[in-house]
């Protein structure tokens, strides 16, 4: 993972998942100077098929996700009272056992195949869903994560934050891009220090021609040319 948008751009001061689709309130800001931080994350807690708990964190070039202050651990508060009423569409999670959810603006979510039980660790568990796409949950034919290198990544490309990735037919990414209001549909625009989900390839410039374009990212490299394939988060 790269730190371009970091770097050339930078990151909101405050948490930037207030609005639609996530809703979060948190007041988590950054309050760190850490050249290796990535981009803001979104954490979230369910049971029973409900939320239960949120918090914002950063990530790391090296994969970590770390709270504001640069501590791994990244603290989500539980509505317990809500939690313990809450009945699985399956079975029903003893108390202090969830399933993690992990949310970035512009790529789509993945969440826990098992549920981890919290308690076993005093209320606090290591997650690792990079080393092996079987830890994240599916339900399509394809992995929830995408391997690159060694690493299983979240997959990019979610730049309208619908839940899907596609360049084709209603709601589709690629028009989200190319119709930005910035863009304008304007082939030779380039616009830098930009913080915005159109930026698929995460390097702080937004643009639809020449190198390192954010359309080609989109069309070629996460959804290898193919105009009729679509991505859908597996949650």
């Amino acid at each position: 993972m790269h730190t371009e948008l970091h770097n050339n751009a930078g990151l909101p001061a405050k948490q930037p998942y207030s609005g639609s689709p996530w809703f979060y309130n948190g007041s988590e800001v950054l309050d760190l100077n850490d050249p290796e931080i990535v981009d803001w994350m979104l954490v979230e807690l369910y049971a029973g098929g409900f939320l239960r708990g949120q918090a914002a964190g950063l990530l790391r070039s090296d994969g970590n996700l770390v709270n504001t202050g640069g501590n791994p651990v990244v603290h989500i508060v539980v509505d317990k009272e809500v939690a313990n009423t809450a009945v699985s569409d399956l079975n029903p999670l003893p108390p202090d056992t969830y399933y993690l959810v992990v949310r970035h603006r512009n790529h789509l979510p993945v969440r826990t195949k098992y549920p981890i039980k919290f308690a076993d660790y005093q209320g606090e568990a290591v997650v690792n869903l990079s080393f092996d796409a079987g830890n994240c949950f599916s339900n399509q034919d394809y992995t929830s994560t995408v391997q690159i290198g060694s690493t299983w990544c979240l997959r990019a490309g979610d730049v309208n934050s619908d839940g899907q990735v596609k360049v084709n037919g209603a709601n589709n990414d690629q028009n989200a891009l190319v119709n930005d209001p910035a863009l304008n549909g304007l082939l030779s625009s380039v616009l830098q220090d930009q913080y915005k989900t159109q930026d698929v390839n995460m390097d702080g410039l937004l643009k639809q021609s020449g190198p390192k374009n954010d359309l080609d990212f989109l069309a070629n490299k996460v959804l290898g040319g193919s105009l009729s394939m679509v991505y859908k988060a597996q949650l």
